[in-house]
């Protein structure tokens, strides 16, 4: 059902897996739900967790600079996309989709949420795949 939503209209879809660290991006190869879902792009961002004392103020802040970095960079893989769905673990995914919707561009852009435990690249693809009933 949903995968006919998406390919009534020709949209361009993204999935992204991300944690504090890592993003995992996904997308057939012309963006749409036809075809094999494979690995775009990985990126990752410093751990800081090993590194600062949680008070420490300059630490912290080199943190949040590390995941607008991590942030922009998904910007550009993504801003193409019609509909962009984001998930995993803890509150990383509602960070992000509050960093987009910040961003004009994305504005008018579908972006949905779920939420994973960490996974393999073959469960995240099968995740994506599950969502857009592919």
């Amino acid at each position: 059902m949903v995968k006919k939503q998406y390919e009534k209209f020709r949209k361009k879809v993204i999935g992204i897996w991300i944690d504090s660290t890592h993003a995992y991006l996904f997308a057939t190869k012309d963006r749409t739900l036809n075809g094999e879902v494979t690995l775009l792009e990985k990126i990752v961002s410093k751990d800081h967790s090993v590194d600062r004392h949680k008070n420490d103020k300059a630490d912290m802040e080199k943190e949040k600079q590390d995941l607008r970095k991590m942030y922009k960079e998904i910007e550009k893989h993504a801003i193409d996309d019609d509909v962009i769905f984001i998930f995993g673990p803890g509150k990383a995914q509602e960070q992000l989709k509050n960093h987009l919707e910040d961003n004009h561009h994305f504005k008018v852009k579908d972006i949905q949420i779920g939420s994973s435990d960490h996974l393999t690249t073959k469960q995240m693809i099968e995740h994506i795949e599950f969502h857009f009933g592919m």
